[in-house]
């Protein structure tokens, strides 16, 4: 099985958000070579960016909020709110550094573990024709023609594509995109981990039914 993703996967498991169980389970499959998990090489630099803005509003909303305290620390009996701003502050930062880390750790293992697709003169021509024609903003029309190319590489077996981005991507011309290439879009990770793993268990039901009779066989054998 395929399974195609993009930055909501590598921020999900980067941040330990609601679903991130449920991802850690993919990528397992994908490190056991269970699975081919797909990301497009687009979808590396997203999180980082996405990591970028929260520090710049993070730090604007420290600066606010050190500004109101230093106002209200003026007035007698709330001196003391003068420190406590500086302890919001210091978790801040002990969150912006964890995030950091969170999301170099999770870009290092899935390099490892997944298919890069690479981004090329063909995805990026594809890229400007699937955003008039799906009506995608810019980059997600570079995921999806990264997505396009992936499924057109590999025409056998069962794809996904998952994306919990469905404000953009749930849309019947999409869909019927994927269906050509007998790929199903799949809107959460939750959904995706349970179609992957009873994938997994077709699969492996006949491998299991030869070994069976095969045990059979050599028993029959051996009482003749």
């Amino acid at each position: 099985m395929i399974v195609l993703a993009e930055s909501n996967l590598v921020l999900e498991l980067a941040l330990q958000q609601e679903q991130s169980s449920e991802v850690e389970s993919i990528v397992a499959l994908a490190e056991a070579k269970q699975i081919e998990l797909v990301i497009p090489a687009c979808a590396f630099t997203e999180p980082y960016q996405t990591l970028i803005r929260r520090l710049r509003e993070r730090k604007q909303l420290i600066e606010n909020i050190q500004r109101s305290f230093k106002q209200v620390g003026r007035s007698r009996g709330f001196k003391e709110l003068v420190a406590t701003s500086d302890e919001v502050s210091q978790t801040f930062a002990r969150a912006d550094g964890a995030e950091r880390q969170g999301l170099a750790e999770t870009v290092r293992r899935l390099i490892a573990c997944c298919r890069v697709q690479v981004l090329d003169a063909t995805i990026i021509q594809n890229g400007y024709d699937f955003e008039s024609r799906f009506e995608l903003d810019p980059h997600d029309a570079v995921v999806f023609a990264s997505v396009d190319a992936a499924l057109r590489e590999r025409t056998e077996g069962e794809k996904l594509f998952v994306n919990t981005n469905s404000r953009d991507f749930v849309d019947p011309k999409i869909e019927e995109h994927l269906d050509q290439h007998g790929c199903k879009l799949i809107t959460n990770f939750i959904h995706a981990r349970q179609i992957v793993e009873r994938a997994i268990r077709a699969a492996r039901a006949p491998e299991a039914a030869r070994s069976k009779n095969n045990e059979g066989a050599g028993k029959d054998l051996a009482r003749g």
